[in-house]
């Protein structure tokens, strides 16, 4: 499990170290992965009641059930940043409520997505959450 969970950091952080040519695809589907197996992660280690963690998750239903691609580059700082969730394709009458979202526009949205794999990073290596367990979304 951690090993593919590696494999696709190293793959989100080759797509982000690009220009935004021809990068995009590589990005979500990097992303995408890794999600997946941060969520994974943090249900066997019981680190869902991080605030990140559960933006996370948020990113990759609405990747999964929308279709959505979650994240822009910013040609003013050569970054790739979440986008806000207003600009991801609604959910599916299925999807509402939709859990983490709130967690996603604090913690996620308009940081750069490298920031934030580096957060996912440290947390599984460390195994817990720094952060207090946020209230429901």
């Amino acid at each position: 499990m951690n090993e593919g969970y590696r494999r696709a950091l190293t793959r989100i952080r080759s797509a982000a170290g690009e220009t935004s040519d021809g990068t995009a695809l590589d990005i979500v589907i990097a992303v995408f992965e890794a999600s997946s197996w941060v969520a994974a992660i943090a249900e066997r280690r019981g680190l869902n009641g991080d605030a990140q963690v559960r933006g996370l998750r948020h990113v990759r239903d609405r990747l999964l059930h929308g279709a959505a691609a979650p994240m822009s580059f910013d040609q003013e700082t050569a970054t790739w940043r979440w986008d806000p969730s207003v600009n991801l394709p609604p959910p599916t009458p299925e999807d509402r409520p939709e859990p983490g979202r709130d967690s996603y526009e604090r913690h996620l949205a308009g940081h750069p997505v490298v920031e934030a794999i580096d957060y996912f990073d440290d947390l599984i290596r460390e195994g817990s959450s720094s952060q207090p367990p946020p209230p429901p979304d």
